[in-house]
């Protein structure tokens, strides 16, 4: 699968056990390591104020797309 490209580095091999036991933790099946894993990082903060907006669109994010291995 073309899209699973880089994901795939991660996800597929004998050394990949690890971390598909990992993923399996978590709520993945089988059928999941074939897609593409996608994350999303918060560097929200209220000690600066050029962070601090950013704990909204984090929000947003978690809440406009929700998904079965959503951490929210």
């Amino acid at each position: 699968m073309p899209d699973n490209r880089r994901s795939k580095t991660v996800t597929q091999g004998v050394q990949r056990s690890p971390n598909r036991t990992l993923l399996r933790a978590v709520g993945f099946g089988d059928q999941d390591f074939d897609k593409p894993i996608v994350g999303v990082a918060n560097a929200h903060s209220s000690i600066t104020p050029c962070n601090i907006g950013i704990g909204a669109l984090a929000a947003c994010a978690g809440c406009c797309r929700p998904h079965k291995h959503s951490m929210a």
